[in-house]
């Protein structure tokens, strides 16, 4: 059931969920459909990516900047009754919180701003992430930390004047049916090494269990709680998670060495040298013996890229599983979407990998 909204603010309209939200706003019909990138420059790289759409209005708004308030409320003059989805973040597990905090903590609160002005109660649907809430509550990096106050923000100032609904995805992926995704973040830094080879190893625990979800059903949850929260007391909080579906990394390694091994088959290219996991203490070891070896820049390497990955390699003790809450429906099932996420990013980098010189360390 669809609400009665006059139109429909998408931040983030160029990420990698954002960009299909948008795809389904419009498949939804919805009369007007606003899009806000950070940039020019974002702008354009979507259009020449995705298209323009004559039902979808562009605007140019940084959110990090209190400026974006005055050049959203012009663009945004005289629409009615509005919906607002965030979607708009800086997603980087390595940058500090003070970095992120511009985007990610203070530009919730200032579309929060503007969708609580005008005399109708708009709605906020607004992306969070599950892993801002660690049972054992601890953050895993900045990121994760920075959502939970933009929750927190939200929720204790306009929970009263907005109809308010949060999801919580855990690892986002590409569709279901075809793999596609604008921006390769979360696990693709894990195809990339073992594409390229680039690493004999990296730093994780084998057993930990991968929750990765399809960024369809994300998008699909994103519209259905935007109808939810016009029919419901709120706020509602939605956890999306693979639940039962869940890889654990040892096998999620092994898949995409069985997708990379089929992909370089087909185009006549010699497969990548393997990728080992090695856990923690044994990695101090080898760290320990670098010196004697002359292997320190090798290994720092393996520590940087391991630690950028730390968000599903698992470097903390809590391989609690996340549970779908609150959601439509459940989760699609792990086997119908992962293989087409791994062969869509191998097949977007296809040009690269055909030039791609054998690592160094294999030599």
């Amino acid at each position: 059931m669809r609400m009665e909204y006059d139109a429909v603010v998408l931040t983030g309209a160029s990420g990698a969920i954002g960009a299909y939200v948008l795809e389904s706003l419009q498949s939804a019909s919805y009369p007007k459909i606003f899009a806000v990138f950070s940039r020019p420059a974002s702008l354009r790289r979507f259009i020449e990516k995705v298209g323009s759409s004559p039902r979808v209005t562009p605007i140019v708004a940084d959110l990090r900047s209190d400026e974006c308030l005055q050049v959203l409320r012009e663009a945004l003059s005289g629409r009615g009754r509005t919906a607002f989805i965030h979607a708009a973040a800086d997603v980087s597990w390595t940058k500090s919180k003070a970095a992120i905090s511009d985007l990610n903590v203070d530009g919730a609160r200032r579309i929060a701003t503007l969708a609580s002005e005008g005399d109708a109660r708009n709605a906020l649907i607004m992306f969070s992430t599950a892993y801002a809430h660690r049972s054992n509550g601890v953050f895993l990096n900045p990121y994760e930390e920075s959502k939970l106050c933009a929750e927190n923000t939200v929720l204790e100032t306009f929970a009263d004047r907005l109809r308010i609904g949060i999801l919580r995805p855990t690892l986002v992926v590409g569709a279901s049916e075809t793999g596609r995704i604008t921006r390769f973040n979360g696990v693709y830094p894990l195809v990339r090494v073992i594409a390229f080879g680039e690493l004999p190893c990296i730093v994780g625990d084998p057993d930990y269990a991968v929750d990765l979800i399809p960024v369809d059903w994300v998008a699909d949850e994103a519209l259905a709680l935007l109808s939810r929260v016009d029919h419901e007391p709120g706020p509602i909080m939605v956890t999306l998670s693979a639940g039962d579906e869940r890889v654990l990394l040892k096998d999620l390694v092994k898949l995409i060495r069985e997708r990379v091994d089929h992909q370089f088959g087909q185009w006549g290219l010699p497969a990548p040298p393997p990728l080992s996991i090695i856990k923690r203490r044994q990695f101090d070891f080898l760290l320990r013996a670098a010196p004697s070896w002359n292997l320190e820049e090798r290994f720092e390497q393996v520590r940087r890229i391991s630690d950028l990955m730390a968000g599903y390699l698992n470097h903390v003790d809590d391989n609690t599983r996340i549970d779908c809450q609150n959601a439509s429906r459940k989760a699609p099932r792990l086997g119908d979407y992962l293989p087409q996420t791994i062969d869509f990013w191998l097949n977007d980098h296809r040009e690269r990998l055909a030039k791609a010189p054998t690592p160094s360390w294999a030599e």
